[in-house]
């Protein structure tokens, strides 16, 4: 742990290939002197004594000063020698985001067993290659190119092999509501591998949930391990690519995996408590809902909506997974019933449909001690809301109840599904605040919801 702590908290940083040209070198250049890491960034390009105009050293034995972190962006070939120089020079720590190893073949993997080698030999821990590095939102460090959207900190740990997955994470989390606490990608795992980084993920404590992008396991008694350890206290979700053997042919080509078949990998994921997840999406979804709402206690889920069809679809999936309805308490039916509309039915799913009657529907099911958790699936035409805010009634006062759903959200899980236009979404958002996470869908929102109750039912309180 002390090893990898130097990946994310270097106090010095040397960027080996540094270049103000554009192409492979230039956005990690700017990147890291944008960072204002001041008299700590040291950049390394024999060709130049300076970059944009900061001193460049010819070689990482001409730096001045201790270095902690190199991050390498030099052809292939060269890598060997210049991670000699990094151990002889006492580096701790080495990013290699070059390409040109494993993934390309014989000749490839031969050179990246010598990075191998020279990690073993040396000490030198070594993330890579063929990787982007990585970022850590808590103190603002990454070695690669983010939004500073994308940089705000939050509870989600992602592990992803493949580096430029790892920055779609970074591009898509705004949008989708999420953030990082650290971002690691760890290309073709020369020396350290996910085992590790999960483990380190452990004792971090902004991250409450571990993501991973894997396309195989590169130790699999230490992953299980690992796994077993890690997930009773924090939940892991994996996206694993390879499912196929088509699958498994692409992974070798991208990052030099062979992966086992998927049986394998399902069994290990059943027998440790892993949450597998089959899309993007999905991932997201699963893990911003794990980060922010409790898991649930029971299995009995209400549906609130404002479209029966919605409704529907969400109680088909709920059955599909044999996750029960809940039976809603006579308590809870009488309180709906004295606001209810005549043409209103009073029963789970809740239909409240243009009632007005949605928060006090949903604070009558988060009440309710039958009900284990809460799908809300809100929708509403663009074409209203356009026409409402051209007559002059703004968005504060036609969404205004939705704050209340705010003082509910720790007591049980509430997922909310918006379905319609993304400015909707931005709306409805901006009202339930950051800790209640929109779901992509209403069949995510069930799916989400069977994979809480599978990791309560493999780690109960």
């Amino acid at each position: 742990m002390d090893d990898l702590r130097f990946f994310f908290e270097p106090k010095s940083v040397a960027l080996i290939g540094a270049t103000e040209k554009i192409g492979f070198g230039y956005g990690q250049t700017k990147t890291l002197i944008e960072q204002n890491l001041g008299g700590s960034l040291f950049l390394v390009n024999p060709s130049h004594s300076t970059i944009f105009g900061q001193k460049a050293y010819s070689r990482i034995s001409d730096i001045p000063a201790d270095v902690d972190l190199a991050v390498i962006i030099v052809p292939s070939r060269h890598v060997p020698p210049v991670l000699r120089e990094c151990a002889t020079k006492k580096v701790r720590a080495a990013i290699v985001q070059s390409a040109g190893f494993a993934e390309i073949g014989a000749h490839g993997r031969k050179l990246q067993q010598e990075l191998t080698r020279i990690a073993g030999e040396t000490g030198l821990r070594i993330i890579g290659p063929n990787c982007v590095g990585l970022a850590n939102t808590s103190n603002g460090f990454a070695t690669t190119e983010t939004t500073r959207e994308a940089m705000s900190p939050g509870p989600i740990g992602i592990i992803a092999q493949s580096g430029v997955f790892g920055n779609i994470l970074m591009d898509c989390g705004p949008d989708e509501g999420i953030t990082f606490s650290k971002v690691v990608t760890l290309g073709n795992r020369c020396d350290v591998d996910e085992s590790e980084i999960i483990r380190y993920l452990l004792h971090d404590e902004q991250t409450r949930v571990i993501s991973l992008y894997l396309e195989g396991v590169k130790h699999g008694d230490r992953f299980m391990d690992a796994v077993r350890k890690v997930a009773p206290h924090k939940p892991i979700v994996i996206l694993k690519s390879g499912r196929s053997a088509l699958g498994r042919s692409a992974t070798a080509s991208h990052t030099g995996t062979l992966s086992s078949p998927d049986d394998i990998y399902e069994g290990v994921f059943e027998q440790s408590g892993v949450l597998r997840v089959q899309t993007i999406q999905e991932l997201f979804d699963l893990s911003k809902s794990l980060a922010l709402q409790p898991i649930p206690s029971g299995t009995q889920i209400a549906v609130l909506t404002t479209s029966g069809s919605l409704g529907a679809l969400t109680t088909d999936m709920l059955f599909d997974l044999d996750l029960p309805l809940a039976e809603l308490s006579a308590d809870t039916i009488q309180k709906i019933r004295r606001e209810a509309p005549p043409w209103m039915n009073v029963k789970n799913p809740l239909d409240v449909g243009p009632s007005g009657l949605f928060a006090r529907g949903l604070k009558a099911l988060m009440e309710d001690p039958k009900v284990g958790g809460v799908v809300a699936i809100f929708v509403i035409p663009w074409i209203i809301i356009s026409e409402l805010t051209a007559s002059g009634l703004g968005a504060e006062q036609f969404f205004a109840d939705l704050r209340e759903c705010r003082q509910w959200v720790h007591q049980k899980p509430l997922l909310f599904v918006v379905v319609g236009k993304n400015e909707i979404k931005k709306i409805i958002s901006g009202f339930l605040g950051p800790d209640i996470p929109i779901i992509s869908s209403p069949e995510n929102a069930a799916r989400v919801f069977a994979k809480m109750v599978k990791y309560r039912q493999k780690f109960p309180i």
